[in-house]
């Protein structure tokens, strides 16, 4: 065997979506929200895993990059721009819009934990260090999460819907 199905190296845009959706259950129901509330008082964090891990912040930078990795690669950032460029291809607006929705609410998200994060260069190849845009700008700017998020939404064309209705 020369390829390894389960470490596709491609997939279609739809493909890809499932991986968005797949991983982005993770990014906002995983450790990254059980720390969040912690921290926040809104879980007590008293018990197993929780006591040393977030209530008695023994939280480390290597705990907490792999939860940044996820909203960039493995059905991140990278699938949904692929995702995008695939839609606009096809002419699909409807998917389209889905991937920028995605792509408001990760992003936006990302940014809410973090702060300041590479967008507006990341996951560009010919970037190897992408600057970081402010937190402010991907919450308000031009090109940030909430407009992003926005013009998926307007993106998506009532034709299309009617079409997925009728299967």
């Amino acid at each position: 065997m020369t390829d390894n199905p389960n470490n596709p190296t491609t997939g279609t845009a739809l493909q890809q979506l499932v991986a968005v959706q797949a991983n982005m259950a993770t990014r906002l129901e995983g450790q990254l929200a059980r720390c969040a509330g912690v921290f926040t008082q809104q879980l007590i964090g008293s018990n197993n895993q929780q006591l040393t891990y977030c209530t008695q912040y023994a939280v480390t930078e290597a705990d907490i990059s792999g939860q940044m990795n996820g909203f960039y690669t493995g059905g991140g950032l990278l699938a949904l721009r692929n995702i995008q460029a695939a839609a606009q291809a096809s002419g699909d607006n409807f998917l389209l819009g889905m991937a920028k929705v995605w792509e408001g609410l990760a992003m936006g998200t990302a940014t809410s934990v973090w702060g300041d994060l590479p967008y507006s260069q990341a996951v560009d190849p010919s970037i190897p260090e992408p600057k970081l845009d402010t937190q402010e700008k991907h919450l308000c700017g031009g090109a940030g999460a909430p407009r992003r998020r926005d013009r998926g939404v307007a993106g998506r064309s009532r034709r299309r819907l009617r079409e997925l209705r009728s299967h």
